[in-house]
């Protein structure tokens, strides 16, 4: 008798379900040993999830992830979640607040900036990015530290901490500091010479226009003639002028310094004065009104009545003839005078009086 045959335990349909079941399996695991190990890649929880294309420099939008791959030459359009492998020996420049492997070149200068890199760009594109792989616009050379000795960066001179005569210290200030002085950049250098510094003339302090006298104290006989004072005229040598009271003794403005002029009290005998006694006329000097022999010593003959100096009248001369005695002190009939004798008016003359002079009539 034949056997019975041996009964199957599982058909073919059970089989081929089977061989699937473990093809996925072995699937899975794979897959998990290919992508658990990524945590670095922002993912965090184990799951399998997509990585960047490190080094391919083709990212074109933000992944939330960081980098697996160290030589990761491209960045991301948005800030990542995480730093990236390796730190770099510069910080990135917000918004970005991720570190690239790769060390970038120095930010663009432009403080407008406000946008991170494209994605891969490494080369100047003409566009304001907050941290571009290269420097856009043109770099401005650093500055220096003012005070150290050393000339650097937009310095002009860098003598040390203290101000020197070719030099401002750092006690300028940082538009002043370490820059050649200059009478007007508001800083006083005394080491440069300087009492003061404006950047115009002032009551007090000459500004740039008064030369070698500019950012000093105005001064009447500093040479310089400073318009926001009362000075008038001004001249470095002390004497004075027939236009300008220069002599110390005549003081700081409103005498010093100042045209010569009758009345003002002060004697400028390179004016032509023998006197001021001022506005007025006394027994002994001759007013402002006496016109051309004004702040001079009264005189008979000279044409001017002087009362204070007693004199009655007087004709321009000290001849007993015309219309005044010969001592100015009675008038009298016009006695005909006669030509080349001096005289105020027709009356003193036997003839015409002209130019101060008797003629000879026609």
């Amino acid at each position: 008798m034949r056997p019975a045959p041996t009964q199957k335990l599982f058909d073919d349909r059970s089989i081929l379900m089977i061989l699937g079941v473990a093809y996925a399996m072995s699937a899975c695991s794979i897959r998990a040993v290919t992508f658990l190990p990524a945590e670095i890649d922002g993912c965090g929880s184990g799951l399998a999830c997509a990585v960047d294309d490190a080094g391919s420099g083709t990212e074109s939008a933000a992944d939330g992830r960081t980098d697996i791959v160290a030589a990761d030459g491209a960045r991301d359009v948005a800030p990542e979640v995480a730093a990236d492998v390796e730190p770099e020996s510069r910080p990135d420049t917000p918004p970005d607040i991720a570190q690239d492997v790769v060390i970038e070149a120095p930010v663009d200068q432009s403080a407008s900036e406000g946008a991170v890199d494209t994605a891969g760009n490494a080369g100047d594109d003409g566009t304001n990015d907050a941290s571009d792989a290269s420097d856009d616009s043109s770099p401005t050379p650093p500055e220096g530290v003012c005070g150290n000795g050393v000339r650097e960066g937009s310095e002009e001179c860098d003598d040390g901490m203290a101000d020197s005569a070719t030099c401002n210290g750092p006690a300028a200030g940082p538009l002043a500091g370490c820059r050649f002085p200059r009478c007007g950049d508001g800083y006083v250098n005394a080491a440069a010479g300087e009492q003061c510094d404006t950047a115009g003339d002032t009551p007090r302090c000459n500004g740039p226009a008064g030369g070698p006298v500019g950012c000093r104290f105005s001064v009447c006989g500093d040479g310089y003639v400073n318009p926001t004072t009362d000075e008038e005229c001004d001249s470095v040598s002390a004497v004075d002028t027939s236009s300008c009271n220069r002599s110390p003794s005549a003081g700081p403005p409103p005498i010093g310094c100042r045209l010569s002029r009758c009345g003002d009290r002060y004697l400028n005998a390179a004016a032509g004065e023998e006197c001021d006694r001022g506005s007025v006329d006394t027994d002994s000097c001759n007013g402002p009104a006496a016109g051309s022999v004004g702040c001079k010593v009264p005189r008979c003959g000279d044409g001017y009545v002087n009362a204070a100096a007693q004199e009655a009248c007087d004709d321009g001369n000290t001849s007993p003839c015309g219309t005044c005695s010969a001592d100015c002190t009675t008038s009298q009939p016009g006695l005909d005078c006669p030509p080349g004798t001096p005289c105020t008016s027709n009356a003193d003359c036997n003839g015409i009086c002209s130019a101060g002079l008797c003629v000879a009539a026609d």
